[in-house]
């Protein structure tokens, strides 16, 4: 697997600016990617748990202001590569709906397993996520809304409200 360039950003940190002159490390996307901002937990986490509103536009330019642009454009989604945590878990991947998906939604690919991310989210944000069914990989649930599923060998978070529910 090829290194992703943005990482090795942190690394050179001291050396970035004349590398970037130089045209050294740049992301796929053109640009070198920091840490992620200070509100990131905040900001996406609540929005993550279905405590803030969605707003697919907000979260687009936040990203791409925060990670730069999206490596990707599918299913429904923007998704953007990620050096973030929230929960004390590493973020990997950030979706975020776009204008053909009957959602509005966002979306985090954290590297854990759900019950861990279900405990993680308890211990830190205090709200509980139950298993939903006895299948092998039950979806987990909170009350406002939020779901935490098994993707590949890691878990996806997210909230999604239909846009023919939501005001104009």
């Amino acid at each position: 697997m090829a290194t992703r360039p943005f990482r090795l950003c942190r690394h050179f940190g001291a050396l970035l600016p004349a590398l970037l002159f130089a045209g050294a490390l740049w992301s796929p996307a053109g640009r070198c990617l920091a840490a992620p901002p200070s509100t990131f937990g905040t900001t996406v986490g609540y929005s993550l748990l279905c405590l803030n509103p969605l707003d697919e536009l907000f979260f687009r330019y936040y990203l791409i202001q925060s990670f730069g642009n999206p490596y990707k454009r599918e299913e429904g989604a923007y998704w953007f590569r990620t050096d973030a945590n929230l929960w004390g878990i590493p973020v990997t991947d950030m979706l975020v709906s776009d204008e053909s998906s009957n959602y509005t939604f966002l979306a985090a690919v954290l590297e854990a397993k759900p019950d861990k991310v279900a405990e993680a989210v308890l211990a830190n944000a205090g709200i509980k996520h139950p298993a939903i069914g006895t299948s092998r990989f039950p979806v987990r649930q909170s009350a406002p809304g939020s779901q935490i599923i098994h993707f590949q060998q890691k878990s996806k978070i997210f909230c999604a409200k239909s846009r023919y529910l939501l005001p104009n």
